[in-house]
């Protein structure tokens, strides 16, 4: 990679193990973690990426959050007892047209 396909990485940048792509800019006061950035990407500063990967092209607003969720691997022990589930209340809505009929679109 040559000294202009290096990433350009702004004042107050934290990366905590990420992968930047070729010609990427990151803007001043951003913070990456876990994140793979493609080529030619860039941030217009005071971002928070964690857990993401960013395709090539992408072009990030300033001050844009963004937390991307690993899949679940394993179920939740969390419950609703038979007394709370009694408790709830459901209602069901119909929804008319201005032909008349229930459901009719």
């Amino acid at each position: 990679m040559n000294d202009a396909a290096q990433p350009r990485i702004g004042n107050n940048v934290t990366l905590n193990r990420s992968r930047l792509g070729q010609y990427v800019h990151l803007a001043d006061d951003a913070i990456l973690e876990e994140v793979e950035m493609g080529d030619y990407s860039y941030t217009a500063g005071h971002n928070q990426i964690f857990y993401a990967t960013i395709g090539k092209f992408v072009s990030i607003a300033s001050y844009a959050r963004i937390l991307a969720i690993t899949p679940v691997t394993s179920v939740s022990p969390n419950t609703i007892s038979p007394t709370a589930l009694q408790s709830m209340t459901w209602e069901k809505t119909t929804k008319r047209s201005s032909t008349g009929g229930a459901n009719s679109m």
